[in-house]
């Protein structure tokens, strides 16, 4: 039997999402089971992501079952925390709008308002926004008077060269993701642009990813490793399909045209076989047919797995030949050195390859951790 992909929820986990996502036995059973096993506080944190869409199809399904109260509580802690963000958000973006700069709406906010449609349905940790790569350092510029930066070196408008977004921060804690391109595996988001969809954020009108650029923006997103295994990808992607029209050769078009579709591929394979029938198998064969450069196909196997020294520089590799080729006009540095030095935050050469050197004894050390302890999650060091 084939291992497992470590990007994919384990199978606990999965009990809970077919809790959330399928119908009548199926549903109750993987409810029963998840609720009846032992959990570590890390998966407790974890089905946050998920319990509340678990409490709504469960509670319809058996009223009285186990569990019910906790998922009930989870999900008006949800509802809770959503208002705040979502008022936080309409601030934002009206701040950005009324300096010019056009804003796109991305993932939580976006898809509880336009999918989900309940706020106590989909756990926001932030508010994600999208600005025109060319308006990025005036975007810094504002947040700057309004926010304080997550990691202050990530404020200068040096990162625009190598990074896809910075994280900003109130008083409170409230937290703005300020991207100029949508992905990590960066390239032109022209496409998002042009077929935007209307949202209102807290009465501020602003636009948004229209259904099949939110199934592609949320399985490129969510099939890579996370150091804890991201569950929320996989409501998502299938809200969106439940809820929405998708147009299955836009998403195969856009797929080929960012070099994204063996990530696609993965994503949507994964969906089909455990949750979502009507994704047509024929779009996943394409995406698995479609031509990929070996260095797609190295830094994909990177980002699927624990890091290592050789998958960090694959994956950054990666993202600083796709910038070179998909959108030549970008401001970017001038060689690979150069954007290792920038992206990892030194001004000088040796202070690059003395932290080179501690990250490789790093990631050593925590490889060897982590399979001592089983496959247990370790920090990506990708940025």
């Amino acid at each position: 039997m084939a291992e497992r992909p470590q990007w994919l929820p384990t199978e606990p986990q999965e009990l809970l999402l077919r809790a959330a996502l399928l119908d009548g036995d199926e549903a109750l059973g993987g409810w029963r089971a998840w609720t009846s096993a032992s959990h570590s506080v890390e998966d407790e944190t974890l089905a946050f992501q998920v319990l509340p869409l678990a409490y709504r199809n469960i509670s319809r399904l058996d009223p009285d079952a186990d569990g019910l109260d906790l998922a009930k509580g989870v999900y008006r802690y949800v509802w809770v925390k959503n208002q705040v963000l979502v008022r936080f958000g309409g601030q934002v973006i009206d701040e950005l709008q009324s300096a010019g700069i056009d804003v796109l709406v991305l993932k939580g906010a976006a898809l509880s308002l336009l999918h989900y449609r309940d706020a106590g349905l989909r756990l926001m940790a932030d508010i994600d926004l999208l600005v025109p790569r060319e308006d990025a350092t005036r975007a810094i510029s504002v947040m700057r008077g309004l926010l304080h930066p997550k990691q202050a070196s990530f404020a200068s408008e040096d990162r625009v060269l190598v990074e896809h977004g910075t994280a900003w921060v109130d008083g409170s804690g409230n937290e703005v993701d300020l991207h100029w391109y949508s992905l990590w595996l960066s390239s032109p988001d022209s496409e998002f642009w042009n077929g935007a969809v209307p949202i209102e954020v807290d009465g501020v009108r602003s636009h948004s990813l229209c259904p099949t650029d939110h199934l592609l923006h949320v399985c490129a997103h969510g099939a890579s490793w996370h150091p804890s295994v991201a569950l929320r990808w996989v409501t998502d992607a299938v809200t969106v399909i439940r809820t929405s029209s998708i147009d299955w050769g836009r998403l195969v078009r856009q797929a080929r045209e960012r070099e994204m579709t063996l990530t696609l591929a993965d994503a949507l394979a994964y969906l089909h076989s455990t949750f979502v029938e009507e994704i047509p198998p024929e779009v996943i064969g394409e995406l698995r047919a479609a031509p990929t450069a070996p260095s797609t196909r190295a830094a994909r196997r990177a980002l699927t797995r624990p890091p290592t020294m050789a998958g960090v520089l694959s994956s950054h590799w990666d993202r600083y030949r796709r910038i070179k080729r998909l959108d030549p006009g970008a401001p970017r540095p001038s060689s690979f050195p150069a954007h290792l030095r920038t992206s990892w935050g030194f001004e000088t050469y040796g202070g690059l390859i003395k932290h080179a050197a501690g990250r490789v004894l790093g990631l050593r050390r925590r490889s060897r951790s982590w399979r001592d302890q089983g496959g247990g999650q370790v920090s990506n060091p990708d940025v």
